[in-house]
């Protein structure tokens, strides 16, 4: 065979050994090549993955936690106020610290018939059922629930999601705080039905059989009838001692909570709710409601009320019920769920104040959504890459050695460089790079990858940035905690200085009480009263008058000098008017441009004419307060200072309360003065009634036998017997007619109403009458006929003509009597005259009030009252009247 052949069958052997080779060769690049990217595809999806899922995992645990924490110490702290508030109440009512209570405060309100405080000037709303019994017990205890105006107010204030706070007894009385008219809501609400009217008592969740322990509980979240959206409420129950008396609850809204469960998304589609400690929903974020219920399908959102109650216990998701046992038992942790159908991460934990937990639920596609686009850019990747591997090789299949080498140095690099940075990523080094030398798929391939990374990066910044910005919030909550426990401790102090204060408040007012009590005389009792009110409002001087018709008379004083003397009411201007209103009156400094002030310097500028250079008669602060008796002014009390604008709206309470004090200490002496004239005129209506039907019936059976004896004797023919028994019946007969006429009298004085139903005429007969029957008495009468006078005139006329009579007995030695009326001139004259002994009328006659009673009696009602003696010479006493005269005996 010639060389030539040779050289082409070799040349052809050898191209076609290469082909083959190059054939094999291509199909084992092509095959590493591809074995190759799809390691590193699923190796760095795989690594980005499983990092990204273990740093969330980690701030989601302590996101729960933090966010669990947070909304914990907001319903404790809510909760500590209801037991400052009990805490409170207790101590009050230790130190006997109430506000006496005054039934007229209330009215009907037309649902319902709830009765309610209508004063405009109330700090709280005060509601009484219709079913609650209104006795003395019910006015003690609310009185004793009225300090709580004092601290509402402050209590809410530091509680902003707070809506309100009340105080609810166990017979369902409430005070309510802020007084918003809570009336008209409560009308009509189940809540105040007569079917709960225990409530309190047994079935709320503090009452004894249910909290023995005495413990806060909280409601379940409910729908308020006042129309402020979802609550929730603190329950803390008030005891005295051993007595359950009531619960102190605090409101609060659920709207905060909703909306701090908004801003809690790590991820765009992630949410969070919570359970309370039997597994039902309490509170959700929007977007997560239709999923934790599992109502897919495009519903439109759920109602916030709607989800208030609903178990997720028996919850349609398996994976979710298996993990809320943990939840209710107060754990925190992380776990996997398939919750609506979706893979999720579920971090969780508690709120132990209140038995809740805070879930937080994240998508695990959104987790691994960085990893899967890099899995599916490397795939696309890949396959370019490979599509360009078999374009070169059939393009360039004559350098095919040189380009497979050239290929493989091409890939491998990028490729190392892309483990070494997956291998970074795994260790966790997020800020690793890879150059990026070429501009073809593999370098498209690193830029994807670059841009993977910062993505990653940027998400842990974000983490980061905000653990430290709840790690920042964390750390003011817990100095504004502190700054919390300060200011209570600081409260507390002032609470108990004013405590003791008013401690000693209420112990002079309690000694007062006490006093008016004893059978003290009326001015002397006025007089310990306002000595007592200089323990807590001291003062200069202080007086206390009483009205006794226009005129106001001075009782009692405690001051330097001598106190103001008596003052028509209507001399007093403006004031007299504000305090007919009863009103007090408080001058700041007299010297002042009011009216008050004006008409207190002119009627003091009188006074102090009389008493010039005394301490008492210069103040520059006065204050004057009215006594009143069931709406009707019956004194004052006045107090007065040297310092100007001394008085507090504290020193006007007191100086009230000391002047109830002296307006029943009035009010007891009027009643007791009273019964005393009621069981004189029962027991002389008694004595009149066993007199007339004892006593006088006898007298006048002895007569009428003594008067029949005598005519049988005179009748008789034996004048022996008329002489032995006509004498001895003589004088039993006039003695019979002597006593009848005297207890006829007797009887008339007895029987109150005689004047008014026998006339006077009538009852100066009778007096006469028995006069000449006893003192056998020359007794002149000439009445006529029945004078018309007022009762109160006849009386006194009565009253003076007996006396004047008595003394004629007694002292005037007399043996003639005229007893007189005689009308003239529109008056009336009663005179009465003796032949007595007479006497000096401007001698004195120590003891003997006789006259001197006579002569006021008649001034009293207007009348003229004379009197004429003399030694030797009798006695005479005018008294005229007028026909209109309407005094009181």
């Amino acid at each position: 065979m010639r060389a030539p052949a040779l050289f082409d069958k070799l040349s052809a052997k050898l191209v076609l050994a290469v082909t083959l080779f190059m054939l094999l060769l291509l199909v084992t690049v092509i095959s590493a090549v591809e074995l190759g990217l799809k390691r590193l595809q699923n190796d760095a999806t795989q690594l980005s993955a499983g990092v990204l899922t273990q740093q969330i995992r980690v701030d989601l645990q302590e996101r729960a936690t933090l966010e669990a924490t947070i909304s914990n110490d907001h319903f404790a702290r809510a909760a500590a106020l209801t037991r400052i508030a009990a805490d409170y109440l207790t101590a009050a009512v230790t130190n006997d610290d109430q506000t006496p209570w005054d039934a007229g405060r209330f009215q009907t309100y037309p649902e319902g018939g709830l009765l309610f405080d209508a004063n405009p000037q109330r700090v709280t709303d005060v509601i009484i059922p219709p079913y609650t019994r209104l006795d003395d017990n019910l006015w003690q205890r609310l009185g004793q629930s009225a300090v709580l105006d004092n601290i509402f107010p402050a209590l809410l204030s530091q509680a902003p999601e707070a809506i309100a706070i009340y105080y609810q007894e166990t017979n369902m009385a409430f005070r309510y705080y802020p007084a918003i008219n809570v009336v008209q809501f409560a009308a009509g609400s189940p809540g105040l039905d007569p079917s709960n009217a225990d409530y309190v008592l047994e079935k709320s969740p503090v009452a004894p059989g249910n909290d023995p322990q005495r413990l806060t509980a909280w409601d379940p979240p409910y729908a308020d009838n006042l129309e402020q959206g979802l609550l929730i409420t603190a329950n803390t129950p008030v005891y005295f001692g051993d007595d359950y008396q009531g619960v102190v609850s605090i409101d609060l809204s659920l709207t905060q909570l909703v909306d701090r469960l908004q801003a809690i998304h790590p991820t765009p589609s992630s949410y969070a709710f919570i359970v309370d400690e039997n597994g039902r929903l309490v509170a959700a974020a929007t977007q997560g409601i239709p999923r934790l219920l599992h109502r897919t399908g495009g519903a439109s959102p759920e109602p916030a009320t709607d989800i208030l109650g609903v178990s997720l216990v028996d919850s349609a998701d398996s994976d979710l019920a298996a993990i809320l046992p943990a939840m209710l038992r107060g754990d925190a942790g992380l776990a996997e769920a398939a919750i609506a159908g979706e893979p999720t991460l579920l971090s969780f934990a508690p709120l132990p104040d209140l038995g809740w937990s805070l879930g937080i639920v994240v998508p695990l596609a959104e987790l691994t959504a960085p990893a899967e686009l890099l899995a599916a850019q490397t795939a696309i990747n890949a396959a370019n890459i490979l599509r360009l591997t078999l374009a070169l090789i059939s393009l360039f299949f004559l350098a095919a050695l040189v380009g497979v080498i050239l290929t493989n140095r091409r890939l491998t690099r990028p490729i190392a460089d892309l483990v070494r940075g997956t291998a970074a990523i795994t260790e966790g080094d997020l800020d690793v790079s890879i150059p990026v030398t070429t501009g073809d798929e593999l370098g498209r391939l690193a830029a994807s990858f670059n841009s993977m990374t910062a993505v990653l990066r940027h998400s842990r910044d974000s983490l980061y940035q905000q653990h430290a910005a709840l790690q920042t919030e964390m750390a003011e909550r817990q100095q504004a905690e502190t700054a919390l426990r300060q200011s209570e401790e600081q409260y507390r102090r002032a609470l108990e200085q004013r405590v003791a204060e008013r401690t000693q408040e209420l112990t002079t007012l309690l000694e007062v009480s006490h006093h008016l009590t004893l059978t003290l005389p009326l001015s002397d009792l006025l007089q310990l009263i306002i000595e007592r009110l200089r323990l807590v409002v001291p003062y200069t001087a202080a007086a206390i008058a009483v009205l006794d018709d226009d005129t106001l008379q001075p009782v009692a004083y405690e001051g330097p000098g001598a106190p103001a003397g008596e003052t028509r009411l209507r001399d007093l201007g403006f004031i007299g008017s504000q305090l007919a209103r009863s009103e007090p009156v408080v001058i700041q400094d007299v010297a002042e441009a009011t009216p008050a002030a004006a008409v207190y310097r002119q009627w003091a500028s009188t006074d102090r004419a009389e008493h010039d250079g005394e301490a008492s008669q210069h103040p520059r602060a006065w204050l004057a307060v009215p006594l009143q008796l069931r709406g009707q002014l019956v004194g004052l009390l006045t107090v007065q200072h040297t310092q100007p604008g001394y008085f507090t709206p504290k020193h006007l309470d007191l100086a009230l309360a000391f002047a109830d004090q002296a307006a029943i200490a009035i009010e007891n002496a009027q009643l007791y003065e009273q019964a005393q004239s009621l069981a004189a005129m029962q027991e002389r209506q008694k004595l009149a009634r066993e007199l007339h039907d004892s006593v006088s019936q006898a007298l006048y059976g002895i007569a009428l036998g003594t008067r029949t004896a005598r005519t049988l004797v005179t009748r008789a023919d034996e004048q022996p017997l008329k002489t032995a028994l006509g004498e001895p019946l003589d004088y039993t007969l006039s003695l019979a007619e002597a006593g009848l006429a005297e207890m006829r009298a007797l009887i008339f004085e007895l029987r109150p109403e005689s004047l008014a139903s026998e006339g006077l005429v009538a009852a100066l007969e009778k007096q006469t009458d028995a006069l000449r029957a006893r003192y056998h008495l020359a007794v002149a009468a000439d009445f006529g006929a029945e004078p018309d006078i007022a009762l109160p005139a006849k009386t006194v006329l009565y009253r003076v003509a007996q006396e004047a009579l008595h003394n004629i007995v007694k002292h005037a030695g007399a043996s003639q009597v005229v007893v007189k009326l005689a009308a003239d001139n529109g008056r009336l004259a009663l005179i009465i005259s003796d032949n007595g002994q007479g006497f000096d009328p401007s001698a004195s006659f120590p003891g003997h009030l006789g006259l001197k009673s006579m002569r006021e009696r008649v001034e009293g009602i207007g009348g003229d009252y004379t009197l004429e003696s003399r030694p030797g010479r009798g006695t005479t006493i005018t008294v005229t009247v007028p026909s209109t005269a309407t005094a009181s005996d």
